[in-house]
C-alpha cells in the first residue's frame, strides 16, 4: 500500500493518507468527495483555495498492512501533517435496511371501556380501544375474541368473567 502527502501550497498545512491504488487516483476521489460537499477540513481547503492549490506527492510503499501504518505514522510526525484516515470519499447510499416505526400516542378509552376500568381497577388505556383485559393480567382478550365484551360495551353492563382457558 501506498502512503501519500497532500500539501496546501498556501498554508504550507500537509494531509497524510494511504491508498491501495495511485495517489493521483486518490487525488481524484479526494476532489470529487469536495465537490459532494463533505464536511473535512482538507475539502473545505479544496473548495476555497481550489485544487491547482495542492501538491500530491506518493510518500512511500508499505508491503504489509501493519509497515504502511507505521510509514503513515512517520509522515505524520516528519511533516506535522494531519491523518486523512476516516475521511468520507462516497456519498453515503440508502439503508436497505427498514426504518423502524415509530409508536403513536394510544388512543383514549372510550366511556364505557374506562366503566370497566373502574370496575376492575385497571389501567387500560396503553391497550387501545380493541383490546381488554380480563381479571388476569397475563390473558389479553379481543373484542373479536369474546363477544360479552363488545356486548357490554353497548350496554354498559358489565361483561361475564373470562372462561378458564386450557393450556
Amino acid at each position: 500500500m501506498l502512503v501519500y502527502t497532500v500539501t496546501n501550497l498556501k498554508t504550507k498545512k500537509v494531509y497524510v493518507g494511504t491508498t491501495a491504488s495511485t495517489a493521483e487516483g486518490k487525488w481524484a476521489n479526494l476532489i470529487e468527495a469536495a465537490e459532494q460537499g463533505f464536511d473535512f477540513p482538507l475539502y473545505e481547503e479544496i473548495r476555497e483555495m481550489g485544487q491547482d492549490n495542492f501538491l500530491i506527492e506518493e510518500w512511500a510503499d508499505g508491503l504489509t498492512r501493519e509497515e504502511t501504518q507505521a510509514l503513515e505514522l512517520e509522515a505524520i510526525a516528519t511533516f506535522h501533517g494531519e491523518s486523512i484516515k476516516g475521511y468520507k470519499l462516497l456519498p453515503r447510499l440508502p439503508s436497505k435496511r427498514k426504518k423502524a416505526k415509530t409508536k403513536s400516542a394510544p388512543a383514549t378509552p372510550p366511556p364505557e371501556i374506562e366503566a370497566l376500568e373502574d370496575d376492575f381497577d385497571l389501567d387500560l388505556s396503553p391497550l387501545g380501544d380493541e383490546f381488554s383485559r380480563s381479571e388476569n393480567d397475563d390473558d389479553i382478550i379481543t373484542d373479536s375474541e369474546d363477544p360479552s365484551i363488545e356486548q357490554a360495551a353497548k350496554t354498559g353492563s358489565k361483561p361475564a368473567p373470562p372462561s378458564p382457558q386450557s393450556y
